[in-house]
């Protein structure tokens, strides 16, 4: 493992008392591994350009007598007359990163502290060596002894699909891949976890006493957000009533909760999966929803007992199951018209199937809230702009994070992902989908199921629905082909 050149990128801002304790591990492992170490380091426009005082002069010394003691390998500072932004920074990053033969990239900012953990978490990517990407459980400095994980990309082998090519928002980036003109976001690769018992490390971004880099204020760095966003949306909110140094996460009252409703039936092996991927990226998912149910087609009695074991082992008490058992034809589509019972016109519920899996972390809560304060009806988690044609690309694509459906257009719908490779077929459907997704409770008052093959279609054709996707592709279809997975024109 000698021979794999591993590249380090922070970006470091106003972090001269710090910097050196985070970097401190990092430096050691360079008389073991093939480490090089990039830093970018000045303030960010939007920062500027919101009159903050520019606070990073201490910090930009101190990096450069630690690139005179080879402690760093390179310092990128931006022009002070033509600042850059988050991504704009990080993306001087990538000519370094070819020059000097990267294999492994990994992104550490200035208010993540691995310490000790860093050889396990460097040990444990060379050993496992077969996905694309990586996350990393952080270990949220809430306040003192107050702690909230969350996981986010880490580390990623960028040359493969064509080797990396840009950062486009904030720390997300893509590959060339190997066509012309179709990128591959690093969301969309194959990303493995690295297990918490091996690397959770400390992160300090929201506690203004404990804070390590940014602004002079959380109040400042939250306005930031909001700018940088473009949706006038962060998840923190300023109270100063409360307090005017510690942030105040933004949660939904159990009134504001989604309802989580599986459909499952005579496929335990698959919903086993399915809700282990939900535990293994969902730290919280007890508390994520405020319903869950689940319905059940025609299972025998010994799954529907295991059944019920699995969703008391997620959920507690919080779960009720409905077994149909009608053994006509379509008669599974009486799960659909009954989710009307149970989804009151003004809520929001998650949609899931038993055979999706998981395969990264998907803030439900963020999403649910976005859903709720948008004339969208659905947000769709399992279909993936990359690869789409060029045309959907550059006409229907709505934020840095979503895509709209493109009907009466036809799009490629993925129907399985199998080590890195998309297998889709052509599909054509009026803004609904019955893979994962978050859907407004007035979608199902709005028409009912009909008892035909192509019911998802009619039943799509009947409603007047908005349905967007978000760019990348949460779940992996692990079950047969759907009924969506067929060209079909409506």
């Amino acid at each position: 493992m000698n021979n794999i050149n591993i590249g380090i990128q922070i970006l470091a801002y106003n972090c001269k008392t710090t910097f050196e304790q985070l970097i401190a591990p990092w430096v050691k492992l360079k008389e073991k591994y093939n480490i090089k170490i990039w830093v970018g380091s000045g303030q960010f426009k939007i920062y500027n350009e919101m009159g903050c005082e520019d606070l990073n002069e201490p910090t930009v010394e101190l990096l450069q007598k630690l690139l005179q003691e080879n402690k760093i390998d390179y310092l990128f500072q931006p022009d002070p007359n033509n600042l850059l932004s988050d991504h704009e920074t990080r993306d001087k990053c990538i000519p370094w990163l070819r020059e000097n033969n990267i294999d492994l990239m990994v992104q550490v900012d200035a208010d993540e502290f691995y310490g000790d953990q860093a050889e396990p978490y460097l040990n444990w990517i060379l050993n496992n060596q077969q996905p694309d990407c990586y996350n990393t459980v952080l270990k949220g400095v809430i306040e003192e002894g107050v702690y909230e994980d969350w996981e986010r990309f880490s580390a990623g082998w960028i040359k493969r699909h064509g080797g990396i090519k840009e950062y486009y928002l904030d720390m997300h980036w893509s590959w060339f891949g190997k066509e012309p003109g179709k990128n591959v976001e690093y969301r969309w690769a194959n990303t493995v976890t690295v297990p918490k018992e091996v690397c959770n490390p400390l992160h300090f971004t929201w506690n203004e006493k404990l804070t390590t880099t940014g602004p002079n204020t959380l109040k400042e760095k939250i306005e930031y957000q909001k700018r940088y966003y473009e949706n006038n949306e962060c998840d923190y909110i300023w109270n100063p009533e409360i307090s005017d140094v510690v942030k105040i996460k933004k949660e939904l009252n159990e009134s504001e909760k989604p309802i989580l409703i599986i459909l499952a039936g005579r496929r335990y092996f698959y919903l086993q999966r399915t809700l282990s991927t939900l535990a293994e990226h969902l730290s919280n998912l007890k508390e994520i929803f405020k319903e869950v149910w689940l319905l059940d087609d025609r299972s025998s009695l010994g799954e529907r007992v295991l059944t019920e074991e699995l969703l008391r082992k997620y959920f507690a008490d919080n779960f009720q199951t409905v077994n149909f058992n009608n053994n006509k034809e379509l008669k599974f589509i009486d799960k659909f018209n009954f989710i009307k019972k149970i989804l009151p016109k003004d809520d929001i519920a998650f949609i899931l199937e038993d055979d999706w899996t998981l395969n990264q972390y998907l803030d439900i809560t963020r999403f649910t809230q976005i859903l709720r304060n948008s004339n969208w009806t659905q947000i769709g988690f399992s279909e993936s702009l990359h690869i789409q044609n060029q045309d959907i690309k550059d006409n229907h694509t709505l934020t840095p994070e979503f895509w709209e459906n493109p009907y009466p257009k036809i799009f490629k719908h993925i129907h399985r992902v199998q080590d890195g490779i998309f297998y889709w077929n052509e599909v054509r459907i009026d803004n609904y989908t019955n893979n994962p997704s978050l859907v407004k409770g007035e979608v199902y008052h709005a028409a009912d199921f009909q008892y035909i093959k192509e019911y998802e279609f009619e039943f799509a054709k009947s409603i007047n629905s908005k349905g967007v996707y978000h760019l990348a592709n949460f779940f992996h279809h692990i079950g047969e082909i759907s009924l969506m997975s067929k060209v079909m024109d409506l």
